[in-house]
Protein backbone atom coordinates (compact mmCIF):
# COMPACT_ATOMS: atom_id res chain seq x y z
CA UNK A 1 0.00 0.00 0.00
CA UNK A 2 2.79 2.43 0.89
CA UNK A 3 4.51 1.71 -2.42
CA UNK A 4 1.33 2.69 -4.32
CA UNK A 5 1.12 5.97 -2.42
CA UNK A 6 4.77 6.73 -3.16
CA UNK A 7 4.26 5.91 -6.85
CA UNK A 8 1.20 8.17 -6.99
CA UNK A 9 3.08 11.04 -5.32
CA UNK A 10 5.99 10.59 -7.73
CA UNK A 11 3.61 10.74 -10.70
CA UNK A 12 1.98 13.90 -9.37
CA UNK A 13 5.38 15.51 -8.77
CA UNK A 14 6.57 14.59 -12.27
CA UNK A 15 3.39 16.03 -13.79
CA UNK A 16 3.82 19.22 -11.79
CA UNK A 17 7.46 19.39 -12.85
CA UNK A 18 6.48 19.09 -16.51
CA UNK A 19 3.98 21.95 -16.14
CA UNK A 20 6.56 24.06 -14.31
CA UNK A 21 9.16 23.39 -17.00
CA UNK A 22 6.75 24.49 -19.75
CA UNK A 23 5.96 27.66 -17.81
CA UNK A 24 9.67 28.29 -17.29
CA UNK A 25 10.30 27.91 -21.03
CA UNK A 26 7.50 30.35 -21.77
CA UNK A 27 8.82 32.83 -19.20
CA UNK A 28 12.33 32.53 -20.64
CA UNK A 29 11.00 33.25 -24.13
CA UNK A 30 9.25 36.37 -22.83
CA UNK A 31 12.43 37.44 -21.00
CA UNK A 32 14.52 36.93 -24.12
CA UNK A 33 12.09 39.04 -26.16
CA UNK A 34 12.12 41.78 -23.53
CA UNK A 35 15.91 41.75 -23.37
CA UNK A 36 16.09 42.11 -27.15
CA UNK A 37 13.73 45.10 -27.11
CA UNK A 38 15.58 46.63 -24.16
CA UNK A 39 18.89 46.32 -25.98
CA UNK A 40 17.37 48.42 -28.77
CA UNK A 41 15.85 51.01 -26.43
CA UNK A 42 18.78 51.61 -24.07
CA UNK A 43 21.10 53.21 -26.65
CA UNK A 44 18.30 55.61 -27.65
CA UNK A 45 17.65 56.46 -24.00
CA UNK A 46 21.34 57.02 -23.34
CA UNK A 47 21.62 59.25 -26.40
CA UNK A 48 18.64 61.29 -25.25
CA UNK A 49 20.11 61.69 -21.78
CA UNK A 50 23.43 62.75 -23.28
CA UNK A 51 21.65 65.32 -25.46
CA UNK A 52 19.77 66.69 -22.45
CA UNK A 53 23.02 66.96 -20.52
CA UNK A 54 24.39 69.32 -23.20
CA UNK A 55 21.63 71.86 -22.61
CA UNK A 56 22.62 75.04 -20.83
CA UNK A 57 20.43 77.73 -19.32
CA UNK A 58 21.32 80.03 -22.23
CA UNK A 59 19.88 77.53 -24.68
CA UNK A 60 16.66 77.28 -22.67
CA UNK A 61 15.98 81.03 -22.37
CA UNK A 62 14.19 81.32 -25.75
CA UNK A 63 11.77 78.62 -24.67
CA UNK A 64 10.84 80.52 -21.51
CA UNK A 65 9.24 83.24 -23.64
CA UNK A 66 6.47 80.91 -24.80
Amino acid sequence: MLYCVICFVCQVVKADEAVANKQAESAQAIKDECDAELSKALPVLNAAIAALNTLTPAVCIPFQQY
